[in-house]
Order: C-alpha cells, then structure tokens, then sequence
C-alpha cells in the first residue's frame, strides 16, 4: 500500500472535519511520525514530522489561492506540524532544531498577516492560531534552557502583525 493509498484509507476511516483529500495525506504522514515518536524512534518521527510539515504547508498555499476557503483546517496543519517538529527535536536535544520548527511556521502567519494579498479567512485563522505557537514556542525555550532571543524577536513580529491585523478588521 503506498503512502497516499493509507492516507486515503486514514481519512475515510475517522468522522472528523479533515476529508479526503484535503489534508489526509498530512495526517497520515503525521500518525505514522506520532507513532514512531511514540516507540521512541525520534530519527523516523522527525524525517515524518518534517514530511508533514512540508504538506501542511502545500495545504497553507492551496488555501491562500482558494481565497482562505478551509483555512479553519490549513493553519492548523502547519501549527500542529510546528509543535510535532520542536517536541521531537527536544527529545534529541536539539534546542536550535526546535526554535526553528516555531520559527519558520510563526514566519509563514506573520507573512499572511502582513499581505495585503492574503485572503481574509486565511488571515484570521492566522491571528487565531499565532499566540498559541508563541506560548508553546516559549515552552520550549524553557525546557531547553535555550537563548531566548529568537522567541522574542518572533514575538516581536508576530505581536505588530497582529495588532495591524486587529486595527484593519476593527478589533
């Protein structure tokens, strides 16, 4: 059975939001890497979880060009996928490896947020999933000891796009 044919049979086996077709294969290739995180094979989970990250962020684009229909399920793909990455790249202590993972996903919103291109749906589910990265982003950062920098240059960005984000949708 290939990769896509278990993500087609994964998706039409669960009754929750994500169909087939949109989103399976990303979460097949996320319970396969959430199972080898599971057994303690953290090599196998992160090349998953990374394989999952680079789907979330196909469906991330797909959404931005369907005008931000679905962005409701896109946005937390790639936030999930974020937290998947750094939480296996804790557990080989790998502190930078982590960072990263929050790092490229919280750039990805922020770069929404900021487009005047972006559609809005797919903007507000980027303002709505942003602090909840950034908290556990911060988790991270103080369970590894690592330099907080990064988080606050992050922070930094993320919290002026949301507040320019807020002010053009009257919040």
């Amino acid at each position: 059975m290939t990769l896509d044919q278990a993500a087609q049979q994964v998706a039409n086996s669960d009754d929750d939001s994500i169909e087939a077709g949109f989103g399976a294969r990303w979460k097949a290739l996320t319970r396969q890497a959430n199972a080898h995180f599971d057994a303690e094979d953290y090599g196998a989970a992160g090349t998953l979880y990374a394989q999952a990250g680079e789907e979330a962020a196909t469906m991330f684009a797909m959404v931005w060009n369907a005008a931000g229909d679905r962005a409701h399920e896109a946005v937390p793909m790639l936030a999930v996928s974020a937290a998947n990455a750094a939480n296996n790249a804790c557990r080989q202590n790998d502190a930078d490896a982590a960072g990263d993972a929050f790092v490229n996903v919280i750039d990805i919103l922020v770069g929404a947020l900021e487009s005047p291109a972006a559609p809005k749906p797919l903007k507000a589910a980027c303002a709505q999933h942003l602090p909840r990265l950034l908290v556990q982003f911060k988790a991270i950062i103080d369970e590894t000891g690592a330099d907080e920098t990064r988080f606050t240059q992050a922070f930094e960005k993320a919290h002026y796009a949301g507040l320019a984000f807020g002010r053009t949708e009257g919040f």
